[in-house]
């Protein structure tokens, strides 16, 4: 999926602080439209990074709220995004395709980050690719949902 030429992307360290400024109620981020399901996929890796690393206590001047209002921006963008494919494209989009489930990952870590009734190994600040505590939190949030 090739991204519209309308208007050029701006860095990445660029784009990451537009979408950790922009307050989600504000018009459409510019080059929004620009951006293809790969671009966004990196995206939502880096909010993601940034979550993390804000939570460990390594970027202390970055909050939580900022990573949310990232977060937000880069799910309207997607919306807009994923609404121009067609079906076909859809059905073709391969690893990409999986960034939406990224966010909602983001968000439910988020959510539950600060809370004193979590004591999930997957919330503890240690770097893990352990899949079994990933499985633990994903659980506890669909049991926990409202």
């Amino acid at each position: 999926m090739s991204h519209s030429t309308e208007l050029p992307l701006p860095p990445l360290k660029d784009v990451i602080t537009q979408l950790l400024e922009t307050p989600t109620s504000n018009d459409p981020i510019p080059w929004g439209l620009s951006v293809s399901v790969e671009h966004l996929l990196i995206l939502i890796y880096a909010i993601n990074s940034l979550a993390f690393q804000a939570r460990a206590g390594l970027l202390r001047y970055l909050s939580l709220d900022r990573i949310r209002c990232a977060s937000g921006n880069w799910k309207r963008i997607w919306d807009s995004v994923i609404g121009l494919q067609n079906k076909d494209q859809l059905l073709h989009l391969g690893y990409p395709k999986h960034a939406q489930e990224l966010w909602w990952l983001l968000n439910a870590t988020l959510d539950a980050t600060g809370r004193a009734d979590v004591s999930l190994r997957y919330m503890d600040n240690t770097a893990t690719d352990d899949l079994g505590n990933l499985n633990e939190f994903i659980q506890w949030c669909h049991q926990s949902a409202p």
